[in-house]
């Protein structure tokens, strides 16, 4: 997979109503998997709005992004 990270995010572009906001981890992949987790267990965001986490090419670091809407 060749794909930079503006690239990675606009996969989850989608038409929605409301002001869009993205989080995104970088990281081990055992300290994204914790950070979710740690963000459900707070009430957050459930684990299952998370996307897989990918491999970010040429480097050691994966990432995960979780997409949150404010409707207007």
């Amino acid at each position: 997979m060749n794909m930079n990270i503006q690239e990675f995010l606009q996969r989850f572009e989608t038409e929605r109503d409301g002001e869009k906001l993205q989080h995104v981890l970088i990281g081990s992949p055992e300290r994204i998997h914790e950070a979710t987790h740690t963000l459900h267990a707070l009430r957050y965001a459930d684990v299952a709005l998370w996307s897989l986490i990918v491999p970010m090419p040429g480097t050691s670091l994966s990432m995960s992004v979780l997409t949150r809407y404010r409707l207007r």
